[in-house]
């Protein structure tokens, strides 16, 4: 066990009076460090525990989050996915305690891109962008209804489609039902062909 000046205390393996091998560094502002040391040096592949009961799994870059990793949050909220920076960027899914869900492409934090966002009452699959509905996307309101359309900042501007659906079809049979909207100027299979592909993760 070694205690530096600066606060941090190191237990683990040594060799050569370098820290080699696993090991367990606990910093001064309480992180604990727990991974591999190789002369001297720990790898990027660790797992830290905050005082705040956060914890977080995966590979870093110079005390940053980088690459893929796992954070979970002391109420057991998750985000199992790729980092930049220690911001969530790239490709991940998060599940947060109250149920809701969302995976797809993040930028910087935000939703970015194309991502599929569930709750107890609806499915949106579509573009993002900085956290906003953007560009295409489907809704799914379930047992209750679908649209299909272009959003604007957050909000559905122009309405594509809508369609009812009734008991318990599937989300694919009512997909392939007659729209009750039929202004887009396309036709159905058309349309179908289109929304099948939005849909797909």
């Amino acid at each position: 066990k070694m205690r530096y000046v600066d606060g941090e205390i190191y237990e683990g393996s040594w060799k050569d009076n370098k820290r080699e091998g696993k090991g367990i560094l606990t910093l001064d502002s309480g992180d604990i460090l727990k991974g591999e040391w190789r002369n001297d040096i720990l790898q990027p592949v660790v797992e830290i525990q905050f005082p705040n009961g956060d914890s977080y799994s995966g590979e870093t870059q110079n005390f940053k989050f980088y690459g893929k990793g796992i954070y979970t949050w002391r109420d057991g909220s998750t985000y199992n996915g790729e980092w930049k920076a220690s911001m969530k960027e790239g490709y991940g899914k998060a599940i947060w305690s109250d149920g809701v869900t969302y995976s797809g492409s993040w930028k910087q934090g935000y939703f970015h891109g194309f991502g599929v966002l569930e709750d107890a009452n609806s499915i949106y699959k579509g573009g993002w962008v900085n956290g906003r509905k953007e560009g295409k996307g489907v809704v799914i309101w379930k047992k209750s209804h679908l649209q299909e359309g272009w959003w604007v900042n957050g909000k559905l501007e122009h309405v594509v489609r809508s369609q009812v659906i009734v008991g318990e079809r599937s989300e694919t049979e009512f997909l392939a039902a007659e729209p009750v909207n039929q202004n887009s100027g396309n036709s159905l299979s058309e349309r179908k062909e289109n929304l099948m592909k939005l849909c797909e993760k």
